[in-house]
């Protein structure tokens, strides 16, 4: 048996493999019916997701604040990055904590009884039910962990600035 074709029909079921999954894949999971629970699907989807995330060139891709936008997502949380600038909206998110974490500038988070300010290299977590609105009165730059699909208005009111994030 020559092993030259095998390894190039190998070689050919990797690439179109790997081009299905990058093509097909939601969140690392092809949503093909043929591919869910196939634990080669699962594998290779974890490793084209295993490469290093540069903050620094993801927060130069946007401009547009509190529109928060995904880097990663780990046990049912996403990782976001967003920008502030101004005031957000009041509200809160029943079932979800949230962490910020400063990465650039500062602001202060409000909450109905009192503020916290937060500066570069500080982090908060909201917990969950808990009024509250960031404020920065120049531009910053935020890390934030929260749930799978969480919206950024919590429970308030839906507005022009409501979202739950978008890849990038």
């Amino acid at each position: 048996m020559k092993l030259e074709p095998l390894f190039k029909q190998s070689i050919l079921f990797c690439f179109k493999f790997v081009s299905h999954l990058r093509k097909h894949r939601n969140n690392g999971i092809c949503t093909h019916q043929n591919c869910k629970n196939n634990p080669i699907t699962s594998w290779v989807s974890t490793l084209l997701d295993m490469k290093r995330i540069d903050i620094t060139e993801k927060l130069s891709s946007f401009s547009d604040h509190w529109s928060p936008k995904i880097i990663a997502s780990l046990n049912g949380q996403e990782v976001k990055l967003a920008k502030f600038s101004g005031a957000f909206d009041w509200h809160s998110h029943t079932d979800a904590d949230e962490m910020f974490l400063v990465l650039e500038g500062s602001f202060t988070m409000e909450f109905r009884e009192h503020s916290v300010e937060l500066s570069k290299g500080q982090m908060l977590v909201v917990p969950r039910g808990t009024e509250h609105r960031p404020v920065a009165k120049s531009e910053c730059s935020v890390l934030l962990v929260e749930p799978v699909g969480l919206v950024n208005t919590g429970d308030g009111e839906e507005t022009n600035r409501t979202t739950s994030g978008s890849w990038i």
